[in-house]
């Protein structure tokens, strides 16, 4: 199965998805003049018949694709729960050749669309529900649930190579925290939960904050 809405042409290449997965075409002076490559291999797994990670592959030919020029990144809406609608966006970073995992999305359809106050590229997501989604967008609150897997590093598969150190910068949100979430691939053990606070060197009503000395911000000041 190819999807007719899943190939979109990037790095001076052609790119589709179907059945084995993302392939990429590429122009060569050989027999053949293409040679074929398949970016999606460190998550072949999403691809396969029977494993944890199984997309549904009979809808594959239904899958949308979409590529960010600006940050070198392809969108792939694909389903996952058999039924008929593309609910998670694999997402391919061209620059590290590392993949990300989207999931409990409505995907209908996507395309990039360049925000004329900040001349950014943002990717919309035209939803089954109606609403017209922006995935990368900066702002305050959290726009989609996100987690990465199949990491690649130094250039090898992420199922070859584990990450050793994850450094996460967040914003002060004033009395808010962040869970992290950390798990192997392919359900092995290991993984552990943190929670980070958000409160950085603010100081907070009701947790630090010192009359007299702390001026009163925003709410997010504000302890919960």
């Amino acid at each position: 199965a190819v999807s007719t809405q899943a190939a979109v042409f990037a790095l001076n290449d052609v790119w589709y998805l179907g059945s084995p997965g993302l392939t990429r075409l590429t122009a060569v002076q050989g027999f053949g003049d293409l040679r074929e490559s398949f970016p999606s291999a460190p998550i072949q797994p999403y691809f396969e018949a029977d494993t944890d990670f199984t997309l549904s592959l009979a809808s594959l030919d239904d899958a949308v694709m979409a590529y960010d020029s600006q940050r070198n990144r392809l969108y792939v809406g694909v389903d996952d729960d058999d039924d008929g609608q593309n609910d998670t966006v694999l997402c391919y970073d061209g620059a590290t050749k590392g993949w990300t995992v989207w999931t409990q999305m409505s995907v209908a359809s996507l395309w990039p669309v360049k925000n004329v106050t900040t001349g950014q590229t943002e990717m919309y997501v035209g939803g089954y529900d109606g609403h017209i989604r922006v995935l990368n967008r900066d702002v305050a609150e959290n726009a989609v649930d996100a987690e990465a897997r199949h990491l690649s590093a130094l250039g090898a598969p992420g199922v070859e190579k584990s990450v050793r150190h994850c450094f996460l910068y967040l914003k002060e949100q004033g009395n808010t925290t962040v869970t992290v979430d950390t798990k192997f691939d392919f359900g092995a053990t290991g993984g552990q939960v943190f929670t980070v606070s958000q409160l950085g060197s603010s100081h907070t009503l009701g947790i630090n904050w010192v009359l007299g000395t702390d001026p009163l911000g925003a709410s997010a000041q504000l302890a919960a």
